[in-house]
């Protein structure tokens, strides 16, 4: 359509009928359309049938696939006539000048679950996360980050796979030529990979989940070229093949490169800056039983059952569990990475119990806080993940006395009393601990007849660092 090809079916995939899709940006009025058939049959088991074409398009505001009718083609009205397609040489975009590079790229992050779950009644409970997209792939407004914010942003030297697509991982810098001529770029194929590379401001492939393969030509002069590579889910790999070579070969790290001028944006842990990848803060200055706010959760809201307010917490007031029936659960909160962190004041009224003070964020994943005969503190995530516990002095945590904790998971698990690490570990089977990002009425505190206080509840989508953990704690440590 309009010279570009959109759609290439260059093999069977399953039986013919099944739909192939293909996407292009169109003004208003005519454009050319070119539709080629090779072979007019298809095998279907032991007969073969003519090869049937059903055309569809879905316009950008539209909600499903219409059939374009007949009255929409329209051919040239001085007769059907043979068209030269001699093929023609493909012009070559020249290289950017004068920019001073380093090696390396920008990775950035951005917030997608909103989209993917724009078509969701209900939100699914997914464990495999290439369920999230349909057959049709994601949809153009999915790559779309023009008017997005990331969330996160850092200098890399190498791309990593991307393993959920609630988050769209993006690559960028230059790519480096050594010659001219027309190039062929591929992505990985299979049904978990789904990522879009950009050239010179071209969308050159796009590869949409569960769909056929098509690769991306383009001309391209000796030197530095500007690229995007955006990875919904799956490897983060490109191939390429000059148009005198028969083999394509993986683009290395050496291919590529970034401004040097450019500064990612600090992460700052001190008490002035608030630390990335904030999921949310439960304080305790108000309650509102099932509809409580949570400070910076984008909608979320806590579900507080059987708790009072009281005067003497770290900043102000402070959440009380004291009933018999106390509990906290989350509605609504959103998570982007396969990776938290959980902080806290704890005070414990009585005596030190033996209480879940952190259920399942994503997965089958506890942070527990464990009173023993000894009158100590042990905290440990649990099932599997990467058992950690540390005891505390007794001191540090009789009743009455503010104590803070903390919990990372991710690849490393680690557990902090106070602002100082004391324990950490490896996570076991990480791979398998992927959710679907979404607290639906979640289990956040479980305190009946253990009457326990809270205070600067905080969760984060992402493994706080040692010094991150440190100036929390500090910043809201009583003077």
């Amino acid at each position: 359509v309009g010279g570009k090809q959109i759609i290439l079916v260059d093999k069977q995939f399953g039986l013919s009928y099944k739909p192939r899709y293909g996407e292009i940006v169109l003004e208003k009025g005519w454009h050319p359309l070119h539709i080629t058939v090779c072979d007019p049959v298809f095998w279907k088991g032991d007969a073969e049938e003519h090869y049937k074409i059903s055309l569809k398009a879905l316009a950008p505001r539209g909600d499903e696939y219409e059939t374009i009718t007949s009255e929409r083609f329209m051919r040239n009205n001085d007769g059907l006539q043979l068209s030269d397609v001699t093929e023609k040489a493909t012009a070559l975009i020249p290289a950017t000048e004068g920019i001073k590079v380093v090696s390396g790229l920008i990775e950035k992050r951005y917030d997608r679950l909103d989209i993917l779950l724009a078509d969701y009644k209900t939100v699914p409970n997914f464990r495999v996360q290439e369920e999230f997209i349909p057959t049709s792939g994601l949809k153009a407004a999915y790559f779309n980050v023009e008017e997005a914010k990331p969330y996160f942003s850092q200098t890399v030297d190498i791309m990593e796979r991307n393993d959920s697509p609630r988050k769209l991982v993006e690559y960028s810098g230059y790519l480096r030529i050594t010659r001219d001529g027309v190039y062929t770029f591929r992505l990985r194929e299979s049904r978990g990979d789904s990522a879009q590379l950009m050239i010179d401001k071209q969308v050159v492939v796009r590869r949409q989940v569960d769909a056929v393969k098509t690769d991306g030509v383009i001309g391209l002069a000796a030197g530095l070229h500007p690229f995007k590579l955006q990875v919904a889910i799956g490897q983060a790999l490109i191939s390429v093949k000059h148009e005198e070579e028969a083999e394509y070969q993986f683009l290395t790290p050496a291919a590529f490169a970034r401004d040097a001028a450019y500064q990612p944006s600090k992460v700052m842990a001190s008490s002035n800056d608030e630390i990335p990848g904030l999921l949310g803060i439960i304080s305790g200055e108000k309650i509102v039983g099932e509809s409580t706010p949570v400070t910076n959760g984008n909608g979320a809201v806590a579900l507080v059952e059987g708790a009072t307010i009281i005067p003497n917490g770290v900043k102000g007031h402070a959440l009380a569990l004291y009933s018999d029936v106390a509990s906290l659960k989350i509605s609504g909160l959103k998570q982007r990475e396969d990776a938290f962190t959980v902080a806290m004041w704890v005070q414990f009224r009585d005596k030190t119990e033996d209480l879940t003070v952190f259920g399942e964020a994503y997965g089958q994943v506890n942070f527990q806080l464990r009173g023993t005969r000894a009158s100590h503190l042990k905290a440990e995530w649990g099932r599997g993940v990467g058992q950690n516990s540390w005891v505390a002095p007794q001191k540090m945590t009789q009743p009455g006395k503010w104590f803070h904790v903390a919990a990372t998971y991710g690849k490393e698990n680690a557990l902090y009393f106070n602002g100082e690490m004391v324990s950490s570990a490896a996570s076991q089977h990480w791979k398998k601990r992927i959710g679907n990002g979404y607290f639906a009425d979640h289990g956040m505190v479980h305190a009946g007849r253990k009457p326990v206080a809270f205070d600067e509840y905080r969760m984060y989508d992402r493994a706080l660092e040692p010094k991150e953990i440190k100036a929390i704690c500090e910043s809201e440590r009583k003077k």
